[in-house]
């Protein structure tokens, strides 16, 4: 070969093998996804992590057709890089556990270094489990693989763990909600943490005996807090996004963000006596999910709805807690949509600074929902070479009426971003639903 045509040739071989960011990945599973509809369960994604060797691990919920509610299950899957399902990992790529009589749903998973895998959500209650690399329950975790924190002396019920993550000490931080003892099922909803050392007990030096309980604002019947989001940052701080309704701004939703010291003290000072509380607009109906830190800045994504105009929406703090100047306008990227409600999703960011969102929203031109993703650069502003405008729309596999399409979870894998939910399997049960996104950062050659 004559090598001046070397570059000719790579540049052709670049024009013919390079999709567009934001395109499937046609090498993905099956023609770019994963769609599981067992005949025996509904299965359902919630939250989606990669493993530093490229496995994708979801979490989730199955629910057993024709059997009693004790088979509902807590479901870990893990996938290899490709999509297909890990043969090493429980039964088939699938580790389900039962948990009493209860219907147990996992929101968030962590790989760790070590292999095992931290799986928190509703357990039974406000829970994590850590699962061996094989997807065996850890008996030595816990109590017998499982740390369910008990929040009754407090006279707080936690409901549910959403998020988790690890401290440079090996810490475990879970962030959720739940409610007053002794509050009605329309009673008010707060805000929970609680931090276990790495074996699973309460840590006695964080908040009382290992929780805080956060209410804000106003503590009415119909108040909601939720923590969705939780990460460590410099000097031991910890930083929380989520959404709240006690704030009054037209009776409304709003971003939620909180930071706590290494104690589990309210710091005061980020933002207002160590909370935060923003809507995009006085008429905007916004749902707040988890967030990034980065360089001491708190990026927090979520849906948002301006004028009755539904939108994907990146809110960024600085280190005290306002709205970066320097991102989109006043601190808010807004990605508008059209007309139609959003369904809560994900965010997560790039090595290269870039973010993305993930929402379930109607399709434009039928009644169906679709996937949307948004991209905005470290400028907040929307990524022109991505999708269309910054946005993409993923038609998802169905079989039903289309009605129970949720995005839940997105994690970025080698720089192509991974986004998981469900589906209909058959009409009005789920199905598991995974795709993979191209992206042109899959040539920096590191994972994310």
């Amino acid at each position: 070969m004559h090598w001046k045509l070397l570059p000719v040739i790579l540049a052709a071989f670049a024009l013919t093998c390079h999709a567009a960011d934001g395109d499937i990945d046609a090498g993905f599973g099956t023609n770019g996804s994963i769609v599981l509809a067992p005949p025996d369960s509904s299965p359902q994604a919630l939250a989606v992590a990669i493993q530093d060797d490229g496995k994708i691990v979801v979490g989730g919920t199955r629910w057993a057709f024709g059997q009693d509610l004790g088979l509902n299950q807590a479901a870990v899957w893990r996938f290899l890089p490709d999509g297909t399902a890990d043969p090493t990992f429980g039964d088939g790529g699938l580790s389900a556990i039962a948990i009493g009589q209860s219907a147990p749903f996992v929101f968030s998973v962590l790989p760790l270094p070590s292999g095992d895998i931290l799986v928190a959500g509703n357990l039974g209650g406000f829970a994590v489990m850590r699962l061996h690399d094989d997807g065996a329950l850890d008996a030595e975790f816990g109590d017998g693989g499982i740390a369910n924190v008990d929040f009754s002396d407090l006279e707080f019920a936690g409901t549910a763990a959403i998020a988790v993550t690890v401290d440079p000490q090996g810490r475990i931080l879970l962030v959720g909600g739940g409610k007053p003892a002794n509050s009605t099922q329309n009673g008010p909803f707060f805000g929970a943490v609680a931090r276990l050392l790495s074996s699973g007990t309460p840590d006695p030096d964080f908040g009382v005996s290992g929780r805080v309980v956060i209410p804000v604002g106003n503590t009415t019947s119909s108040s909601r807090v939720l923590f969705r989001g939780v990460r460590h940052g410099e000097g031991d701080r910890i930083w929380l996004s989520g959404i709240t309704n006690a704030i009054e701004v037209s009776g409304v939703n709003s971003f939620l963000a909180a930071r706590l010291d290494q104690f589990g003290k309210i710091d005061p000072s980020f933002g207002n006596g160590g909370i935060v509380t923003a809507n995009l607009s006085q008429d905007s109906d916004d749902w707040g999910n988890n967030g990034v830190l980065d360089h001491g800045r708190w990026t927090i994504g979520g849906s948002c709805d301006p004028g009755g105009m539904a939108a994907l929406c990146f809110l960024r703090l600085d280190e005290a807690g306002m709205p970066d100047a320097g991102y989109g306008t006043n601190g808010w990227a807004v990605a508008m949509l059209g007309s139609g409600s959003l369904r809560p999703g994900s965010l997560a960011c790039q090595s290269d600074g870039k973010c993305l969102d993930l929402v379930a929203a109607p399709s434009p031109t039928t009644s169906l929902r679709q996937f949307v993703v948004a991209r905005v650069d470290g400028n907040g502003i929307l990524d022109g070479g991505f999708g269309t405008g910054g946005i993409v729309r993923i038609d998802v596999p169905i079989s039903g009426d289309g009605d129970h399409v949720m995005a839940r979870g997105m994690a970025i894998q080698g720089g192509r971003p991974i986004l998981v939910g469900s589906t209909d399997g058959v009409p009005s049960v789920n199905a598991l639903y995974v795709t993979r996104l191209d992206n042109e950062l899959i040539f920096s050659g590191h994972f994310d």
